[in-house]
This record gives structure tokens, sequence and C-alpha cells, in this order.
């Protein structure tokens, strides 16, 4: 009898113990699938098991493939934050996740990671107050590591109008690192549809950095900046909206 209770007990334990590790997929599954099984479990409305691949997707999966970096910060975190207005449970974790990468990112030496996924659920949750309120606590301890992860938080300053925040940080030469990302990736080859969408997002950044220098009366420099643009991109459209941006009008923001 009692080596039956003994038994039972740590069958027990070990029960417990399992669940309070989680859920883990098995080692061949892809980072797609448990993605895609997170959505099915929410559309099955089995909302903990959801939950669950949900959190461990954003936890563990660049572990296995580091390729889903931008998946993890954009189609994974919305189908998170669908479940998370239906089931407050996911909510409060995705809050949790926010809160914590807040907290890392004002401690980290390097707090690019952490501060992009703060900045990535901020967008999810629509709280990009929050996302500047951080940038400038670290733009006010040091304006290196605030230099570091500028680039990520310039679309929430610039909407919500901080433009002060971003004069330290926004230079000329950053139009010359634009272009140069352009030219690379012209030199690719890319799905159908994807170099309208990158031409917007380049054309968004552009004009972004005209406009912030025109704002911060740095004049001479917006000019500079507009100059080498348009030189290197003879288009009406991408010209029409950097003129704009010497007038101080920023484009619309890029989804």
């Amino acid at each position: 009898m009692t080596r039956t209770l003994i038994a039972l007990a740590l069958f027990v334990a070990a029960a417990c113990q399992a669940n309070a590790a989680g859920w883990e997929p098995p080692a061949d599954m892809t980072m797609q699938e448990v993605l895609n099984g997170a959505h099915k479990d929410a559309q099955a409305k089995r909302y903990p098991q959801a939950l669950e691949k949900f959190v461990w997707f954003h936890e563990h999966a660049l572990e296995r493939e580091p390729a889903m970096a931008g998946v993890r910060l954009s189609f994974a975190l919305s189908g998170w934050n669908q479940l998370a207005k239906k089931y407050p449970p996911a909510m409060a974790k995705l809050k949790a996740a926010r809160d914590q990468a807040g907290e890392t990112a004002l401690k980290a030496e390097n707090p690019f990671a952490a501060f992009h996924d703060f900045v990535a659920i901020n967008r999810e949750l629509k709280e990009d107050t929050l996302t500047v309120d951080l940038f400038e606590k670290i733009s006010k301890s040091s304006s290196d590591r605030a230099e570091g992860i500028y680039m990520v938080a310039e679309p929430a300053i610039i909407q919500s109008k901080r433009y002060d925040l971003c004069n330290t940080y926004v230079k000329v030469e950053a139009m010359d690192r634009l272009l140069e990302n352009r030219s690379l990736r012209k030199s690719f080859p890319l799905p159908p549809g994807a170099e309208v969408v990158m031409d917007k997002l380049f054309t968004t950044q552009a004009a972004n950095l005209v406009a912030l220098l025109v704002v911060n009366n740095r004049k001479k420099e917006a000019e500079e900046a507009a100059r080498r643009a348009m030189d290197a991109w003879d288009d009406a459209t991408f010209k029409k909206s950097i003129q704009n941006a010497l007038m101080g009008t920023f484009p619309p923001a890029f989804p």
C-alpha cells in the first residue's frame, strides 16, 4: 500500500511539474506549424491551448528558427492580440510580456532586442505613448543607448509629435544609409508585390527624415538630405513626398 501511495505521489508531482513547465512542441514541429496551431486553437475557442502556443512561440521560436524574427513581432503578435480581445488571461499575459521587455530595455547595456519587443507589442495594443515615454527615459540616461534603438522608436515618436526627441538622433547621413539599403534590396529578387511595399516604406522613411530636420529648424540639412534622395530616385510620387517634407509635412504612417 505504501509503495502504491509513493508511486501515486511521484506521478502527481511529475504531472504538476510538467504542467508548470508549460506546453512544449515536438522537436520536429516547425515554428510555422506552432503558430498555425495557435490560430486553429483560437478559432476553435480552445483559448487556454491557444495562449500556451502563442506564449511559447514568443519566448522560444527564435531559438529554433531565427528567420521567424519578423513573423514573431508581426503576425504572431497580431494573433495573440486577437485572442486577448476574447480571452482576458491572454491580454494579461501579453501586457506582462510587454512590461517585462520594457524593464529589460531600461536596464540593459544593449536594449535593442527587448525594446523592439516593447515597441511591437505597444503597436498591437495601440499604446505607442508608452514607447515614447520609455525612449525618453533611456535617452535621458544614455544617448548612446538611445541611438541604438532610435529607428525602432521613430514612428511612435512622430505619431506623438514629440519631434524634439528626434533632434539628437536624426542625421543627414541617415539618407545615405536608406539609399544604400534600397540599392542592395534592388539586387535581390523579391516576391510579387513586395517591391511596391518596400518602395512605400523607403518613401516614408526618407520623407520622415527630411521633415524631422525641417521641424527641428535644420533647414539646410533638410535640403541636403532631400537633394541626395531625389538625385537617387527619379520618381514623381517619391519627389512629391520629399517636397512636402521640405515644408514640414510628414507622410502618412507606414502600415
